[in-house]
């Protein structure tokens, strides 16, 4: 979820401070948002790589002036963000930022509708609260940890932990998967909830963290964290809404199905015959199959890796060409990080040495930070 609002007022401040005609100025949108959504990662790299591809022309109508304007105006940067491959969540934000900034009144904006949210900076208006979580990486998933705590609440109100939205530094959405918890009223109680690693690498430094909770008040309620370089969490916002009735019934759905999994746990439980001293020899069985790695294997790869590096430096190994590069961010350490179209589809595995080398002769030795597809972002020192 992005921080619409406050996107909103520094896109205001540049037109403010430039006027409408900065935004065909691709170079100098490209560096107001380094320099202005430097609080806001992801919307920062978004941005600026939209503004890189050609955002500003497709913009080239604002302000828009009236209904049929602000219609046209949407369409035709929608079409734009389509073009770039830009997942719909992130076209959504994209497009609700563009309408609040540069609609003027005579666009006839919506009224707020009671759908959207109400937010605030603490858990005071809600009826339970969250301890910081605790971020976990493994090869297979992130899980998140919690302890969901219930506040003394003359209503009672159950709740549904309905999903966990993780989004990178990149812009990218990971999702958790049927992952729910039943917190029924009145009881606190240790969550933790999975985000499977799907098509590629989730980065959780810098992070965005969302949980969305479904309640029985019909109440919707996502609540925002950001995790710094070391992983630690600190709360942004929370923001409470009314519940469509889609909504409603998925949280029907998902308590029938809570209630159900429980249901047929106890049977088995209670059907089933364990064998505990079969049991503890098939656990050690597997301990012992586990590999176990010599100090000498990790000799042998350190060794590998280093060959491998003198190999490219040398100018050898197989070449590709990237095009349209982007320095997408420089961190206190003089650590680049670069954005890359390729013109063949390619999949290296994170941290694989590379050496970038231009038409004038100039190269650079760096490392794989993401590569998919048709596009790579690398990592120089």
């Amino acid at each position: 979820m992005w921080h619409t609002a406050e996107i909103v007022k520094i896109f205001k401040k540049i037109t403010n401070g430039y006027g409408y005609e900065v935004y065909q100025d691709k170079k100098k949108c490209v560096a107001l948002c380094n320099d202005l959504l430097a609080d806001y990662s992801a919307e920062k790299n978004i941005m600026q790589m939209l503004f890189q591809a050609g955002l500003g022309e497709a913009m080239r109508d604002v302000p828009f002036k009236s209904k049929s304007e602000l219609k046209m105006g949407l369409s035709n940067i929608d079409k734009f963000l389509i073009a770039q491959a830009i997942e719909s969540s992130v076209r959504d934000e994209v497009l609700d930022v563009i309408k609040q900034t540069f609609a003027l009144n005579g666009a006839g904006l919506e009224a707020k509708s009671a759908y959207q949210p109400v937010i605030s900076r603490t858990f005071n208006d809600i009826h339970f609260k969250l301890l910081l979580p605790v971020i976990k990486e493994f090869s297979d998933r992130v899980d998140a940890s919690f302890k969901f705590i219930y506040k003394d609440n003359q209503e009672e109100i159950d709740t549904v932990l309905e999903k966990c939205i993780i989004t990178d530094r990149f812009g990218k959405e990971h999702s958790s998967h049927m992952d729910y918890a039943l917190l029924s009223n009145g009881k606190t109680k240790e969550v933790t909830i999975s985000v499977p690693v799907e098509s590629r690498k989730i980065y959780v430094a810098d992070a965005g963290v969302e949980f969305v909770f479904l309640c029985s008040n019909n109440k919707k309620i996502s609540v925002f964290y950001h995790t710094d370089s070391s992983r630690k969490s600190m709360l942004k916002k929370v923001e409470v809404c009314q519940m469509t009735s889609v909504e409603h019934s998925r949280m029907i759905d998902i308590v029938n199905l809570i209630l159900k999994t429980v249901d047929d746990e106890q049977k088995s439980e209670k059907t089933t015959d364990t064998d505990t001293n079969n049991g503890e020899n098939e656990e050690t069985q597997t301990f012992e199959s586990y590999t176990a790695y010599t100090s000498s294997d990790i000799s042998e790869y350190s060794d590998a890796l280093h060959k491998e590096i003198f190999y490219l430096k040398q100018g050898k190994g197989k070449k590709y060409k990237i095009v349209n590069g982007n320095r997408l961010n420089v961190s206190d350490k003089g650590i680049f990080t670069y954005s890359f179209e390729m013109e063949t589809e390619l999949h290296l595995p994170d941290d694989a040495p590379v050496v970038v080398e231009t038409f004038d002769g100039l190269r650079a030795v760096g490392s794989v930070l993401a590569c998919e597809d048709f596009e790579m972002i690398l990592l120089f020192r």
